[in-house]
């Protein structure tokens, strides 16, 4: 299993007691849909290590968990800040108008304002204050907001995406904008 056929699913916060048991946080919208796992995946440093669970007790994102072999406080320590991984197959199925970012990467990327492709989807970069698509047009990495204003719109089964791009972004990073000098003022 690498880490390309799976999806973050949370963290192993700290260890939790004396007998072995960690603290993990799920970052999903439904965790109860995750209550059954038998197995998950964390991360080390020679890839994704495969971990059976003994026991998995959740109150909404909170778990605290029991890993079969982990039974005292130093084999949990060892296990903390590590991210958790689950195969993508996992992943709840979705209503046809929803999708998860990386069932987007390779989509063309259309401004519904202008009815045109723009570029394809490289990656879908989530940061705290938004989340950013990375669009490859023409050869230039863009970094298009996912903002509600954008009104994005997917189409599966055309594979494109579609989004209100306002007037000149496109141009500060491609070679429509390479005359704005570093000072923000244009060549006179």
């Amino acid at each position: 299993m690498t880490i390309n056929d799976c999806f973050e699913l949370g963290f192993v916060l700290k260890s939790h007691g004396l007998k072995g048991e960690v603290s993990i946080v799920i970052d999903a919208d439904k965790p109860d849909f995750y209550s059954k796992l038998s197995q998950l995946f964390l991360s080390s440093k020679a890839g994704l290590v495969p971990f059976q669970i003994e026991k998995w007790n959740a109150r909404g994102p909170k778990v605290i968990a029991k890993f079969t072999g982990c039974d005292r406080i130093e084999d949990a320590v060892q296990l903390e800040n590590r991210a958790i991984y689950l195969p993508l197959t996992m992943l709840p199925p979705l209503a046809d108008h929803q999708y998860y970012f990386h069932e987007i990467i390779g989509f063309s990327v259309v401004d519904a304002g202008q009815g045109v492709a723009i570029g394809t989807v490289k990656d879908v970069m989530e940061m705290p204050q938004q989340d950013m698509l990375l669009v490859d047009v023409e050869g230039q990495e863009v970094l298009i907001p996912m903002a509600d204003d954008f009104k994005v719109t997917v189409s599966k089964r055309a594979k494109t995406l579609s989004l209100f791009i306002p007037d000149g972004l496109i141009d500060l990073y491609t070679k429509a904008g390479a005359d704005v000098q570093a000072d923000g003022f244009g060549e006179e």
